[in-house]
């Protein structure tokens, strides 16, 4: 009788791009903070524990790591270059309409 395969622990990786520590479950990235901290190993063994321990599954609105609010926001991004695009497109002091948001209609 063949032995039965038995199931695998997702592993603790790097992305790349964020430099940040990620686990995929269920076809979903969590990421679990900068990657090699003890921090973050603390954290995938905590996820991996509460997937394992709910039958591998996460609530779909689960979050690993709270999001760090260290920038601006896009609102706050947008507004500052907005205002920007005012400033700079002008000529003689009239704005030359470069700088005109426009719809997506126009």
């Amino acid at each position: 009788m063949p032995l039965s395969k038995r199931p695998s622990v997702p592993s603790y990786r790097l992305h790349k791009p964020s430099g940040l520590a990620v686990v995929r479950l269920n076809e979903r990235d969590y990421y679990l903070g900068p990657h090699g901290t003890e921090e973050s190993r603390a954290t995938y063994e905590r996820v991996i524990s509460e997937w394992m321990a709910n039958g591998r599954q996460l609530p779909a609105n689960y979050k690993a790591v709270q999001a760090e609010t260290t920038g601006p926001t896009i609102n706050e991004l947008f507004v500052a270059y907005w205002r920007y695009t005012n400033e700079y497109y002008r000529k003689n002091g009239q704005p030359t309409g470069e700088s005109t948001i426009r719809s997506e209609s126009d």
